[in-house]
């Protein structure tokens, strides 16, 4: 399943539908994702019931999937109503949810976020379903790795096409040479406090420069 998976909103679904199917106990689950500046977003859920358990937990800022995705590799409860470590969570799914298991999503590249798997009834996971869902959870986070390198790469793929055009009108509009262009470029983006490659999307989406104008005249 996540071989087949072409993007990260479709990997992360499969994680989620997987875990479900495969862990004993399981009612629903849902991933949190640790994004590039540690802010969490609650993805991929199965069901109502994870969106609403997961969403509570962000808004509280405290929860096993908050734990799981920040600190532990390993967060479970048997009885969430009367667990202690999360008293404004607990109080809140009290009618949703009693068992939970939560698994760090963790590569060799860094923690990823986290997968959180639910029950309604209480001792739900036993030490087998713990085992498939860390399983589960470590062929997961190399999956989301890999796709947020392509995503990655993609990305700077895009970014050098865009710097590539804003060059080449550079080197169209003033008669300048690669090196030339690209310097001009980097001026414009120094100058203007801008990055390089918003210096290149301004250039590629305003074509309409006036002809004959130098590029001093532009900087």
């Amino acid at each position: 399943m996540l071989d087949d998976a072409l993007d990260l909103e479709s990997a992360l679904e499969a994680v989620t539908v997987a875990a479900v199917e495969l862990v004993d106990g399981a009612d629903c689950a849902a991933i949190t994702f640790l994004g590039p500046h540690h802010d969490l977003e609650s993805v991929a859920t199965t069901s109502p019931v994870a969106t609403a358990v997961n969403l509570l937990a962000h808004q509280l800022q405290e929860g096993p999937c908050i734990d799981a995705a920040t600190d532990e590799r390993l967060v479970t409860s048997t009885d969430v109503q009367g667990d202690l470590r999360w008293p404004g969570w607990s109080a809140a799914v009290a009618d949703m949810v009693s068992s939970v298991l939560a698994v760090q999503l963790v590569s060799a590249r860094g923690v990823h976020g986290a997968l959180t798997i639910y029950s309604s009834a209480r001792d739900s996971f036993t030490a087998e379903s713990i085992c498939t869902a860390t399983t589960l959870s470590i062929h997961a986070a190399i999956a989301m790795r890999a796709l947020l390198l392509q995503t990655d790469m993609t990305h700077a793929v895009a970014r050098h096409t865009l710097v590539g055009q804003a060059r080449g009108i550079l080197m169209d509009q003033f008669g300048l040479d690669a090196d030339a262009a690209h310097d001009l470029v980097l001026r414009r983006s120094c100058e203007a406090n801008l990055k390089v490659v918003e210096v290149a999307r301004r250039l590629v989406a305003d074509r309409s420069t006036k002809a004959g104008a130098t590029p001093e005249g532009h900087l």
